[in-house]
């Protein structure tokens, strides 16, 4: 007999670039999955929600875990709020019935129990600072310390906000030791790029630089232009205690935040369990890049060896996307206008059963450039 319970929402997970990972109680139709009812909107200039500047994001998205995931995603700028509606007119589970959307004071899961009611949320900003790295292995969540570094952490949110991290690459592997990113990244064109800095930070040392924790790279005192205040884009995540010789090396170099939690970690370990090649004389580029090439990590280290030139996207590990985490919220805006027969085109979601972003990762650089 099937169940007279629509689907319910029980989490939802939100970056401040539009994009929500939504998991539900019961699967979804995935034929009813489609952008008539599925809607990813900004607040416009006037930064108000429910008026008519709102501006509706071209969207797009996957189902994953058996249809009870469903992550959506917008070609958005870092702006300071997004709104989500699930439209339960339209969307519904696989037994038929519709959404049981309505998000009350209790917060998730949503609904009354019975189906009706849309889902309607905003985007707010977290009580802790928190960037998200998109992994082909997985998402790493850290913690920002813009209490204790601000400077630093100011720099890096302003790199993440320009989307110049999106479809970087880890360059740099030294096992058990650190795991370095930041200063390059694919381009259009399939090909490796320095990342264009904007200038150096002062310096903010103090924090150690032990396991889980993200520290700014920076030159040495005998490069042109080093010091301890050089650091610009690139940053280092710890893959043990470093302390004894980071923290005070260079003038101590400056710690600004670490890995949120265990999942995370977890990820982390498992980026730093890849294996290291020297692609210096394979990235199919000239040398001027600047970078240390010689200890980088690559998904087959078999295949890598045996290419003259490696193609970026497929034989080096990524960071697909990196952004600032948001919670949300309910409106509190009046259901009455939204429905699923107000005209929209409806477009059915696409499928994938690969990692995040990971098939699409010249998508999201198109978008970019």
């Amino acid at each position: 007999m099937l169940s007279v319970n629509g689907p319910r929402v029980t989490s939802v997970q939100a970056d401040n670039r539009g994009l929500f990972q939504i998991t539900f109680d019961r699967a979804i139709s995935e034929a009813s999955a489609t952008t008539a009812v599925l809607r990813i909107t900004n607040a416009g200039r006037d930064g108000k929600f429910g008026t008519a500047d709102d501006v509706l994001m071209p969207l797009a998205g996957f189902f994953s875990n058996g249809d009870l995931g469903l992550t959506l995603y917008s070609p958005g700028a870092a702006v300071t709020r997004y709104r989500l509606q699930l439209i339960s007119g339209g969307l519904k589970g696989a037994n038929g019935r519709g959404l049981d959307g309505e998000i009350g004071k209790a917060g998730f899961p949503s609904g009354d129990g019975k189906p009706g009611g849309n889902f309607d949320v905003v985007t707010v900003a977290t009580k802790k600072l928190t960037a998200r790295f998109f992994t082909p292995s997985g998402n790493i969540d850290v913690r920002l310390y813009n209490t204790a570094t601000p400077k630093t952490v100011t720099n890096f949110v302003n790199y993440v906000n320009s989307q110049v991290f999106d479809a970087g690459i880890f360059h740099r592997l030294i096992h058990s030791f650190v795991l370095q990113g930041g200063g390059f990244r694919i381009n259009k064109h399939g090909t490796v790029s320095k990342i264009t800095t904007t200038g150096t930070v002062k310096n903010e040392p103090g924090l150690h630089n032990i396991r889980g924790t993200i520290a700014m790279a920076k030159l040495p005192p005998t490069a042109p232009g080093g010091g301890p205040d050089s650091a610009t884009d690139q940053f280092f995540f710890n893959l043990a205690d470093n302390s004894a010789n980071l923290d005070a090396q260079n003038g101590g170099f400056t710690v600004f935040g670490n890995v949120a939690d265990t999942q995370s970690l977890g990820v982390m370990d498992a980026l730093a369990a890849s294996q290291v090649a020297d692609v210096s004389t394979k990235l199919g580029v000239s040398n001027s890049l600047g970078g240390d090439f010689t200890s980088t990590p690559v998904t087959n280290l078999t295949k890598v060896q045996g290419e003259t030139t490696i193609s970026p996207a497929a034989d080096l590990v990524l960071m697909n996307r990196v952004t600032i985490v948001q919670d949300v919220a309910a409106s509190g805006i009046s259901a009455k206008a939204a429905s699923a027969s107000d005209g929209s085109v409806a477009v059915p979601m696409a499928r994938t059963a690969s990692s995040l972003f990971a098939a699409s990762a010249h998508r999201e650089q198109d978008w970019l450039l």
